[in-house]
Order: structure tokens, then sequence, then C-alpha cells
């Protein structure tokens, strides 16, 4: 679903049928909303602060047994920004600069492998 910010996708998402919450580091509206009673208690995965941890979640979710049946992913944004970083860190040293990820928009095309795999 993709939305405004504040028009309630958290919120829907968790009156789908048993779901999980996966989130970048810096989004964490979904426990605010559960502390202020305005959604149901809802799971979630640790805070996602690298693109490998992501993965391993989403192994996780494919290959375990679970009783899980909604993956929601609050933000997607978020998550692409933890891809950037990882490209960035992993193939360009850390340099975001243009000569480095921002070097005639490179980081964005290498990160599309990355989000092909995610994507899988």
């Amino acid at each position: 679903m993709h939305a405004p910010e504040k028009t309630g996708k958290s919120s829907f998402a968790a009156y789908a049928p048993n779901p999980v919450y996966v989130m970048p580091a810096d989004e964490t509206g979904v426990w605010t909303l559960s502390d202020s009673g305005q959604i149901p208690e809802v799971p979630c995965f640790p805070l996602v602060r690298e693109w490998d941890q992501l993965l391993t979640i989403l192994e996780e979710l494919r290959e375990g047994k679970h009783d899980f049946r909604t993956l929601v992913i609050d933000t997607i944004n978020g998550m692409e920004r933890v891809c950037h970083e990882h490209v960035c860190r992993n193939e360009y040293g850390g340099e975001w600069s243009k000569q480095g990820f921002l070097s005639y928009m490179q980081g964005y095309e290498v990160s599309l492998s990355y989000w092909r795999k995610f994507l899988s």
C-alpha cells in the first residue's frame, strides 16, 4: 500500500491476517500507535539497521515455521535507505559524493540488483 504520511497505512496493516512488522531503525510509528491503544499490539522483528539483517528476516519468514500471514514492511522507503547505505559502504567505500555512490548516479543503478534479490 502506498499513500501519504499519516493516512493510516500502518494502522490498516495491523488488522491484516496475522501480521508481522519489519521496520528500519528510524521507523517506530507502529509502537507509538500500539502504546496509545490505537491499534492492537503486533509482533515486530528487531529494527533493521543492515541490509543483510533484512534478507535474513525474509529468509526466516520464507523457510521457517510460524503463524504469520502478512508481512508489513514499514516503510519501504526506509528500507531503500538501508539498501543504499549497504551499497555505498560495500561498493563505494562509504563515499556518498560524486566520486562514490553519486558518481553518474551509479549507486542507484548498482542498488537495483540488491532490490531484485529483495523482491524475489
